[in-house]
């Protein structure tokens, strides 16, 4: 039996390769069908009220902007923006209701204790890199959706550290998944101010209803998460420009990678995974020339300066 001891002794990468080999072997036994969702579901309640604690004893206040969902019958996928921090735990405690955590890059939760905590409520877990893990991790999620268990997922698939996107590009997957099971999507906005966590939860998005194809429905929940982000922004009221430090965007990502004591993430890894559209070109590319250029009397309004 594979024990903790062992783990410690593994380095990441030979602890990652164990854990991909571990859910083909298991993929192989179960079809991808998961087990005992009814007994995870259970762990989920004792769960909350421990999320619920922990939040209080960290002098963390949690407030629901709003909250659209509508009761269904269907399986349901939570998608939810991601933004790190406490961002699981917030969800799972906006949610209430039991549902299983779609998780890439699971590197952290091998050793923690927050790892074994989800293996209790149910987690699927994945490498991004690794074809055939993605493929079984898909697979999975369907099947638990099919034997009426739920899904949490950020279809973003990475934390947004984007200068100006309420909400990244998302990964086709979370609308792919839906359409297999007949599941609804309920959309979750989250953002942190300071130790205060805010929550949108809109309306239930119900692809049986649409006759469009994938790349729509995925651009229509990219939109209503976007729009449930303007709602808590707006429930901040209106901010002057001059109380927004000049270095903040540092910040902010300093809060989420460096704030993070828990994490082995770079800022690279976000955005080496984060999804990018081929069809739109990213401004970083279109001033990619720039880097090229000796600033020179010759060339200087490219840079929008006056060379003395």
């Amino acid at each position: 039996m594979f024990s903790i001891f062992k783990a410690i002794k593994l380095n990441q990468s030979e602890l990652d390769q164990y854990y991909i080999q571990k859910r083909k072997q298991q993929f192989e036994k179960t079809n991808g069908i998961p087990r005992n969702i009814h007994l995870h579901n259970f762990f989920h309640w004792v769960l909350l009220p421990l999320i619920k604690c922990l939040r209080i004893m960290n002098k963390r206040k949690l407030y629901i902007c709003c909250d659209k969902r509508v009761k269904t019958n269907k399986p349901i996928i939570y998608a939810g923006t991601h933004i790190g921090g406490v961002n699981i735990e917030t969800s799972f405690e906006a949610i209430k209701k039991p549902c299983w955590l779609f998780l890439g890059d699971p590197r952290e939760i091998y050793k923690n204790f927050d790892g074994f905590m989800l293996s209790l409520n149910g987690v699927i877990s994945l490498d991004s890199k690794d074809k055939a893990d993605r493929k079984i991790a898909k697979e999975t999620a369907i099947q638990l959706l099919k034997h009426k268990g739920n899904l949490l997922i950020y279809p973003e698939g990475v934390w947004n550290i984007s200068e100006n996107l309420p909400v990244n590009e998302l990964f086709l997957g979370t609308v792919e998944i839906a359409l297999e099971a007949n599941a609804d999507i309920i959309p979750i906005a989250i953002e942190f101010y300071g130790d205060n966590l805010f929550v949108a939860i809109g309306q239930n998005i119900d692809l049986k209803n649409t006759e469009q194809n994938k790349f729509f429905i995925n651009q229509l929940l990219r939109d209503t998460l976007a729009t449930l982000k303007w709602e808590i922004w707006e429930h901040q009221g209106i901010k002057k420009r001059s109380t927004i430090p000049n270095d903040y965007h540092n910040e902010f990502i300093n809060s989420i990678i460096n704030g993070n004591k828990e994490t082995s993430y770079t800022v690279d890894d976000v955005l080496k995974t984060t999804f990018v559209n081929k069809n739109i070109i990213q401004y970083s590319d279109v001033f990619e020339h720039l880097n090229q250029i000796t600033p020179n009397i010759n060339n200087a309004f490219l840079f929008n300066k006056r060379l003395k």
